[in-house]
């Protein structure tokens, strides 16, 4: 994750009927969706979130909280909810008639729930009614906090799935049996199911480890990031590396409780040859390409220079071969030539003065485009 990236504590979902037809879950299942999306990388499940249901839908209020409370968690992680409903018993008057739209209700009653209370172990079967705010006056019945602890201290002997990442001595596989229902049961042990086995004692939960990852590479370290986001695993323990794949909106790393460092043991290279540090520059094709570029600049000026009809047969410059290859080498190595050889050459000369300067800036970019 982007450690210049914010992250969100508090949400609000406002959620009201847009036609006849609009069913409040899947309108809340969209927004959740949407919102995922435009926070991507600040999104924190963790936060707090207080949806605001202008139409039950028919539905008792309880029960469409129930229904709200239980989408989220289960689909979602998020556990710190509220849940505010527009109650449809009573109306506001207004000019001696009942007032049916917006917020303008006698009450609004505010829900949420607690997986973990009372042994529950995560099944959310029913919400608390938390308070109640009355439009009359604008003023709670029991004033109550509206974002309650989610949590307990005594889990009731809950199942905790854990997943496992690492290497002895952090992760050591001492055994594993068939249980009655014919689930296998791994027996672990090392650094990192000891700590974790002093936090659930005190907590009561159990511990169910699943097969652990007994390997160091990040293909296995995708593979319990991937059980983690699947569902198939709560926690995950071990060598697990802060990096991205781990750091994500999804799951949340607690303080690391022990550091270690990592040396990676590469061999030496071998020494390269000069020549053969240059040959390497590059491909076969491209060093052909730049030989026959040079081979055909230096025969063109040499047979512009020497044909009988033209002009420039009294040019020393080009008169002989040699020459032409020692202009085109200088061309091709990007050095100027030398600049009082060119005065030596009459005004007629001046055509192939530009073919220099189109060979000087083309050549080069000929071997780029070659290179690449």
């Amino acid at each position: 994750m982007d450690a210049g990236v914010e992250t969100t504590h508090s949400y609000i979902i406002f959620i009201w009927p847009q036609h006849e037809d609009a069913d409040v879950m899947k309108t809340l299942k969209f927004q959740v969706v949407m919102l995922m999306e435009a926070e991507s990388a600040s999104w924190n499940p963790r936060g707090k979130f207080l949806v605001v249901v202008a139409d039950s839908d028919g539905v008792s209020s309880k029960e469409l909280g129930l229904q709200i409370y239980a989408e989220l968690w289960k689909e979602h992680f998020i556990i710190d909810i509220t849940i505010l409903i527009v109650t449809r018993d009573n109306y506001v008057p207004i000019n001696g008639k009942n007032y049916n739209d917006g917020l303008r209700k006698d009450t609004l009653e505010l829900y949420t729930g607690f997986p973990y209370e009372r042994g529950r172990c995560g099944n959310v079967t029913h919400v608390t009614l938390l308070d109640q705010w009355r439009m009359h006056d604008g003023t709670f019945i029991n004033n109550a906090k509206l974002f309650p602890m989610k949590t307990t201290e005594n889990f009731h002997g809950c199942p905790i799935r854990v997943g496992s990442f690492g290497m002895p001595p952090y992760i050591i596989l001492t055994g594993n049996s068939i249980d009655n229902d014919g689930t296998v049961v791994y027996n672990l042990d090392g650094l990192a199911p000891q700590s974790l086995r002093l936090a659930v004692h005190k907590m009561n939960i159990t511990l169910v480890f699943l097969k652990p990852t007994q390997k160091f590479n990040l293909a296995h370290c995708l593979y319990e990031a991937g059980n983690l986001l699947s569902k198939k695993s709560d926690i995950v323990i071990g060598t697990v590396g802060l990096i991205a794949v781990v750091i994500s909106p999804w799951s949340q790393p607690t303080i690391p409780y022990d550091y270690n460092s990592l040396k990676w043991y590469v061999p030496c290279p071998q020494p390269v040859a000069r020549m053969e540090k240059v040959m390497h520059t590059f491909q076969l094709p491209v060093w052909l390409a730049m030989a026959t570029v040079f081979f055909l600049t230096a025969v063109l000026w040499w047979g512009l220079t020497n044909w009988r009809h033209n002009s420039l047969k009294d040019s020393h410059i080009f008169q002989t071969l040699s020459y032409c290859f020692y202009d085109a080498w200088a061309v091709l190595m990007g050095v100027c030539y030398e600049y009082t050889k060119y005065l030596e050459v009459q005004s007629s000369f001046s055509r192939l003065r530009i073919l220099l300067f189109r060979y000087e800036h083309c050549v080069p970019g000929i071997l780029y485009i070659l290179s690449h």
